[in-house]
């Protein structure tokens, strides 16, 4: 079951990086099952869920097909110049490799450490691994894998079997913009559904898109409450930045080149290619404390050469639309049927009576045409329905033989079944709910923080006119109230 919303597709069309994470979680309730699901990131660098999909299981055909109805829904990956990153799960590395060869697929760093670990033990391995990871140059990559291989060789096999473009940040490439080494946009999509994750199938879809609507709405408005041109978090990456910038200086080389160095590195940056041998600004779109320096000598600032998918405008593009409420489901009055209405042509059973094309006989007269409710034998005037609870009644007899009817103990004021039955009985009131219109019966009322600046009314503040004196208040109380002679008099 393949599940998407039309806001879901719209944002990350509209705003988000090429970048996705791919991750799956078991169904916690007694049939099993695993939740599929894709995963990208938003100017803010915060979850935005794409697509996902319930399975029975985790395997290489669950994958393949979960990604190829993505393809054909969002759009081809190499088209999009998509970056898949993931765990490596049972099923998946095949499944891309099959469908999509050419696209970027980054594994993720942790779960890389967590298989390292078991063979390779101790803190040293663990930090040089990550120092591998995190080197943003080549010649740093290559002088932290000699040291793993001084220290364990076996250690340095087992790296070097898992293709360096797939964990290490010297080997991405830039389209993606973002240097992320774990798959943390899934583990948190995880971590969200986790109340859902025990309910059966339906109600826990309608959970999580309850969930989804209310993060949509909440992004989508408080981004429009903010002012700033990059979004608070991406602010304040920049204004570390800055600081660490202050121990540099840059020297230029050329037309918007320029050579950036401190006392302990040295590294080019070009502003009109908008690169820095650092690879951080290439891999980020954010400058780094190299391009910082440079920026200020050209009197610049560090905000315009940020790339656009970081800007406030980005971010409204990728919440404007919500989620789908709930439809409104109109239920039709009385009791729903049982049985189902069969075609004309469809064939009947041979071992069930048909009544189809046999003519309405009474059961009391024997006469065609007419059933024994409607039947006339008593000279015009229908007989009477046997309801249930009474008493049956006997066949119909001359005048002179029929009994005499008792007297019945009534009080001549109370009216008489029949004349109860003819009496017309009040129609019962309806709901607005009960029927198929929309019912308004309420209109929200615009608060103080609703209303538009424009249209706030200003205070307005009543002059109380110096202070008043006990006299003057005591002769605007209303007299006291005296009971004389169980009257009450007004106290003069």
């Amino acid at each position: 079951m393949y599940v998407r919303f039309n806001a879901q597709k719209v944002g990350f069309l509209g705003g988000c990086r090429p970048f996705v994470g791919l991750d799956g979680c078991h169904i916690k309730h007694r049939y099993g099952g695993q939740i599929l699901s894709a995963t990208a990131k938003d100017a803010n660098d915060n979850i935005f869920p794409v697509a996902m999909a319930v399975v029975e299981q985790e395997n290489k055909e669950s994958w393949t097909r979960f990604l190829e109805i993505f393809a054909d829904d969002i759009g081809r990956p190499e088209e999009l110049q998509l970056v898949f990153i993931s765990d490596r799960q049972k099923g998946l590395i095949p499944a891309i490799e099959t469908l999509f060869p050419t696209v970027e697929h980054r594994y993720c760093v942790k779960h890389i450490y967590n298989n390292f670990k078991v063979d390779h033990k101790g803190l040293e391995l663990k930090d040089a691994l990550w120092r591998c990871a995190a080197a943003t140059t080549v010649r740093e990559f290559e002088r932290c894998m000699q040291y793993i291989k001084d220290l364990d060789e076996k250690a340095y096999e087992y790296l070097a079997n898992i293709a360096p473009e797939q964990w290490s940040r010297p080997h991405f490439t830039p389209r993606a913009l973002t240097d992320c080494l774990v798959n943390n946009l899934s583990e948190s999509f995880n971590s969200m559904i986790l109340k859902s994750r025990d309910k059966p199938i339906l109600a826990m879809l309608e959970w999580i898109r309850v969930k989804l609507m209310t993060r949509l709405y909440t992004k989508r408005e408080g981004i429009q409450k903010y002012a700033g041109k990059l979004y608070p978090s991406i602010q304040d990456k920049l204004e570390k930045l800055k600081e660490e910038s202050k121990s540099f200086s840059a020297i230029p080389a050329g037309s918007f080149l320029y050579e950036v160095a401190s006392q302990y590195e040295r590294h080019v940056v070009d502003l009109v290619k908008k690169t820095c041998s650092y690879r951080y600004w290439d891999l980020n779109g954010i400058s780094c404390k190299h391009v910082i320096t440079a920026i200020y000598t050209n009197i610049e600032t560090p905000e315009t050469y940020t790339q656009p998918c970081y800007h406030k405008e980005t971010y409204m593009e990728i919440y404007k639309e919500l989620a789908p409420v709930a439809p409104h489901i109109y239920k039709p009055p009385g009791r729903p049927p049982k049985q189902r209405k069969k075609a004309a042509d469809k064939p009947r059973s041979p071992y069930k009576a048909s009544r189809m094309n046999r003519p309405v006989r009474c059961g009391k007269c024997k006469k065609e045409g007419h059933n024994s409710r409607g039947c006339k034998a008593r000279g015009g005037v229908p007989a009477p329905s046997i309801r249930s609870g009474s008493a049956p009644q006997d066949a119909p007899q001359p005048p002179s033989q029929q009994p005499t009817q008792p007297y019945n103990m009534r009080s001549a004021t109370q009216p008489s079944s029949s004349q109860q039955g003819n009496q017309a009985r009040p129609s019962h009131m309806r709901a607005g709910w009960f029927s198929s219109s929309q019912l308004e019966f309420h209109t929200p009322r615009e608060t103080w923080d609703t209303l538009p600046r424009s249209s706030q009314p200003s205070p307005t503040y009543r002059s109380t006119g110096g202070v008043r004196s006990r006299g003057q208040l005591a002769a605007k109380r209303p007299s006291k109230l005296t009971l004389v002679g169980g009257k009450s008099k007004g106290k003069k």
